[in-house]
Parts: structure tokens; C-alpha cells; sequence
């Protein structure tokens, strides 16, 4: 049979072909494994201060799933400040963590060392329409995702319904004006003004009340300041707000003010609050396992936050933790899918939300939550949270319990020492490695 040459190339590439493939196949020639497709064993080290077994497993075996041949292997810390100094180390020395968490006011002071989430696995649309508002003022930098939160605490107010019952108080006050009003019926003074009873755990330094920076910077934030802004640019509080939100803050520690109910020979608020000696703290969450176990038949209550007596929006600090993913990483996009997965798979969220016993970062789950005692009012708050970015949260704490203290003692008065702490922040801010 005569071919034409047209004909015979045509044969000629379909000869080369089969050849190529049965090398292939052979393993002669790479490119063509028989048998079937497994993915290449990976493994994502994450570090974080939650409980593993009770809390993450559930994100653990579900990626495991959707993920065959992904180990992820946690790790646990029990105490935050030797958390971050071994953070920090590790990603120094190049060996930390493929995922790390981080919390909601500390995104600037690590953003260099962070790796933005890919644009296309979750949209700031989708973020926008997923998360409670305040997720985006934290975990956004230059327009991309660089966290995502499991569940956001708010500062709440905490009372003693004995107590309130005792002064004839039907309920929490809703404003700081209205707290003004009961406090003098909360509170048991002597003669000798010493305090037996306290209305209200307000006043005092880091000392006694370890919430001090938090309460500060709620006041603050209601009173339209943001002691530092998105832009990074330094520290701006010393103003008539700051010094007013200060100053309210001042008077119930203030043995010449009508409101006199704390003073530094208070035990911790907490403690105190256990132990029946002050009506009203200022707390989140997180604090209410600690005044079960020290009081377990305590009859208390959860109110939200007071407020300005005729403001538009509501506020409140929060303080949560997310995750990231380190620049490191070798694994950036598959530790990304685990972050969103976890943060966002409705199954694995609400098992995580039901273990924890704390409130959700996504509003839809708000709904579950209405009829938790100790729970709905720190849900409901997650949609009027606020914060603002510091430097250190630890040191921004001992800032403004310092100039609590100072104040107190009588070193410096209130401008001064708002003037410092204003200074002492922007030190900072401007010492921060970037």
C-alpha cells in the first residue's frame, strides 16, 4: 500500500506518541505514574493559645478529610507571655510555626511577618458579609485578609443580682449615667470611709483591676477618640475627651468624690467580685469560668457595657485572638485553607463554639446564643465591638496602669499623666521593627 507523505507523517506521530507513552508508563521517561493519585504528605504546625483536644480537634479531623495526606499538628499555650517571647524567637531563628495566632490589636506590631490571605479563597466582600465589623478594622492591612477569629470577646458589665435586689434595683444600668445614679445604694462606706462593700470595681491601676487598659480605651473610644489610628502615624488621646474619659474613670477611687467605692488595697476585681465585696465589674467572658470556680451558687448577671447617655452607636472593646499565616511558611496557601475552613465551615464553628463556651465571630450564629444567660450579651455585643492597634498589649496595659498610678498618688495630675502615657506609646509605635 503506497502512502502519501502526508499520510505518513500523520502515522509516523501517532507511532511517536505511543512510544513516548509506554516509556512514560514504564517509568523510562518521567512525567506518568501508574496506580493511583495520592497527594504528597504535607504537614502545617500551628501555634496558638487555644485548648487542642476540646476545641480544635473538630477543624483538625475535618481538614484531615477534605485534605488527604495534611497532617496538622498543634501546638498549646497555656500562658500568653511566654507565648509570644517563643514566638517571636522561633520566627527570628526561622523555625516558627506554619500558623500562628494573634491577637486583634497587635496586627501592626507583626505584619512584616505575616503573608496576606490569596484574594481569590475569600473576598473582603465575603469577609465584609461573614464576620462581625469589627473583623475588618483588625485583620485587614493594604486591602488584604491577614486573619481570621474563631470567636471575638467583648467588655461587658458583670453584676451581683443579690445585691441589686438588696438596694431595691430592678436593672443594669444602660448608660454611665445611670451607674452614677445607683452606685451610692451599691456601695457600703463607713465613717472612717473605709469601703466594705465597693459598688463597682472602677479606679483603680492594673494592680487591682487588670481590665484597666481595656475599660480606659472603651471610655475613649465612646467618647469618639481612638488612642492610635489605622494609620500607624503615633498616639493622640491627650485631648479634653481623653482627659474626661480618664477623669470619669478616676472618681470612684477619688475618697472626696461622692462615688468614693475603690481604692488600691482592693483584692483583684475578680476576687472581689467572687467574694461578694464589690457589686459591678467590668469584665469579659472569659472571666465569668473564673467567678464560677471561685463561687459556684454566685447569683450574677451580664449586662452590656453602659454607654454615653444619648449616643448614636453603641461600644465596646474587644479582644479576641485570629490566625495567620507566617511569611515562613512553605505551605502558605494550603495553611490558609485551613484557617478559612476552620474559621468559616459552619459544622466545624459551631462544635468549636460549643466546646469553648464562648461568643461567635460570625454574626448568623448570634441567634443560638439569645436564650444563653452568660453568653447572649457578649454575642449581641460582637456587632458594636471596636479596638484600636497597639504597639504591645502587655506594655500598653502597665502604660495606663502607670499613669492610673501616678495620678492616684498624687505625682502628677490628670493632663500630665495622659500626656505621658500619650508620649510612652508613640515611643512605641515609632520603636516597633518594621
Amino acid at each position: 500500500m503506497n502512502l502519501t507523505k502526508k499520510q505518513l507523517i500523520i502515522l509516523g506521530g501517532i507511532v511517536l506518541v505511543v512510544i513516548i507513552l509506554v516509556l512514560m508508563g514504564l517509568g523510562i521517561i518521567p512525567g506518568l505514574k501508574t496506580g493511583p493519585v495520592t497527594m504528597k504528605p504535607v504537614s502545617l504546625t500551628v501555634w496558638g493559645v487555644e485548648d487542642a483536644v476540646q476545641e480544635l480537634q473538630p477543624a483538625v479531623q475535618s481538614f484531615a478529610r477534605n485534605h488527604p495526606g495534611a497532617t496538622v499538628t498543634y501546638w498549646q499555650f497555656t500562658d500568653t507571655e511566654t507565648y509570644h517571647t517563643t514566638l517571636l524567637e522561633a520566627l527570628a531563628a526561622g523555625t516558627g510555626p506554619d500558623i500562628f495566632a494573634i491577637r486583634n490589636t497587635e496586627v501592626m506590631r507583626h505584619a512584616s511577618k505575616l503573608v496576606a490571605m490569596p484574594k481569590e479563597r475569600l473576598s473582603l466582600l465575603t469577609l465584609r458579609n461573614t464576620f462581625a465589623p469589627v473583623v475588618e478594622r483588625d485583620f485587614v492591612v493594604n486591602g488584604g485578609v491577614v486573619a481570621l477569629p474563631l470567636s471575638i470577646d467583648t467588655l461587658s458589665l458583670i453584676y451581683n443580682r443579690d445585691h441589686f435586689n438588696e438596694a431595691g434595683i430592678v436593672s443594669a444600668p444602660a448608660t454611665w449615667d445611670d451607674l452614677v445614679a445607683i452606685a451610692p445604694r451599691l456601695s457600703v462606706v463607713d465613717d472612717s470611709r473605709r469601703v466594705t462593700r465597693a459598688s463597682i470595681a472602677l479606679g483603680g491601676s492594673g494592680s487591682t483591676i487588670p481590665r484597666v487598659s481595656d475599660i480606659i480605651s472603651a471610655l475613649m473610644l465612646q467618647g469618639g477618640i481612638v488612642p492610635v489610628g489605622p494609620d500607624w502615624g503615633g498616639a493622640g488621646f491627650a485631648t479634653r475627651a481623653g482627659y474626661d474619659a480618664v477623669n470619669f474613670y478616676l472618681q470612684f477611687s477619688n475618697t472626696g468624690s461622692p462615688l468614693y467605692t475603690w481604692n488600691e488595697g482592693m483584692p483583684n476585681a475578680v476576687d472581689a467580685f467572687a467574694q461578694g465585696r464589690v457589686a459591678m465589674i467590668i469584665d469579659y467572658a472569659r472571666a465569668l469560668p473564673d467567678i464560677r470556680e471561685r463561687n459556684p451558687l454566685m447569683n450574677f448577671a451580664v449586662a452590656p457595657l453602659p454607654q454615653q447617655k444619648g449616643a448614636e452607636r453603641s461600644k465596646t472593646m474587644a479582644s479576641y485572638w485570629g490566625y495567620t499565616v507566617s511569611r515562613q511558611s512553605k505551605q502558605a496557601r494550603l495553611a490558609w485553607d485551613f484557617i478559612v475552613e476552620t474559621a468559616t465551615n459552619p459544622q466545624v464553628v459551631s462544635a468549636y463554639l460549643n466546646a469553648s463556651k464562648r461568643p461567635p465571630a460570625i454574626p448568623k450564629f448570634i441567634e443560638a446564643y439569645r436564650d444563653n444567660p452568660n453568653l447572649a450579651v457578649f454575642a449581641q455585643q460582637t456587632l458594636t465591638a471596636d479596638s484600636w492597634p497597639m504597639p504591645n498589649r502587655d506594655l500598653v496595659g502597665g502604660i495606663f496602669s502607670d499613669m492610673v498610678t501616678t495620678v492616684l498618688e498624687n505625682r502628677a495630675s490628670v493632663e500630665t499623666a495622659v500626656g505621658r502615657a500619650q508620649s510612652d506609646i508613640s515611643r512605641l509605635i515609632g520603636s516597633r521593627p518594621r
